[in-house]
């Protein structure tokens, strides 16, 4: 069995629309566990990692 990896990347508005989602529920009780660091992340170009989705959450 090979592990696959499949790519896509969201629009702007997307994205904007799951962070509305996502502040939305924090702001009425939910609580998330976020992987900041992550393997896979290694060879990724850094604004496309978790580390730097983190950052640009808490900036807003």
């Amino acid at each position: 069995m090979s592990m696959e990896t499949r790519s896509r990347i969201e629009s702007e508005q997307e994205v904007k629309a799951y962070i509305q989602d996502l502040k939305f529920a924090l702001n009425n009780g939910a609580r998330i566990d976020f992987q900041a660091r992550r393997k896979v992340d290694e060879k990724r170009e850094e604004r496309y990692t978790n580390q730097y989705t983190v950052e640009a959450f808490i900036s807003e």
